[in-house]
């Protein structure tokens, strides 16, 4: 396959029929996108992507109805409630990550 320096993100590398150089500016999403792209067959991708869409717009709405609900309640009570969430997934990353150790350049 060939590899393709872009800014356009995955869509023009699809269309060219080439993956992203690794050093281009391409973004998590849009690089996991192609990752998960280049695992199923290429009849298959558009049902695949259309299932990440979908889960993302699932999402966005469940996060909105949530939010919703607890607003209600009080008005920074959502507020809070996602930064002890979040502070909550760093510790966890951190303790998971504890344990890995980072790989030398060789040379």
């Amino acid at each position: 396959m060939k590899v393709l320096q872009t800014e356009n993100g995955p869509e023009q590398c699809q269309s060219l029929g080439a993956k992203p150089a690794e050093g281009s500016r391409l973004s998590a999403r849009k690089r996991s996108l192609i990752e998960l792209s280049d695992r199923v067959a290429p009849e298959r991708q558009g049902w695949i992507l259309g299932m990440v869409g979908s889960a993302a717009a699932m999402g966005w709405g469940i996060s909105s109805v949530i939010s919703g609900a607890l607003g209600g309640l009080g008005h920074a009570l959502p507020v809070m409630l996602a930064a002890a969430l979040m502070a909550g997934a760093a510790m966890a990353m951190t303790v998971a990550g504890a344990g890995w150790q980072r790989a030398e350049a060789p040379g």
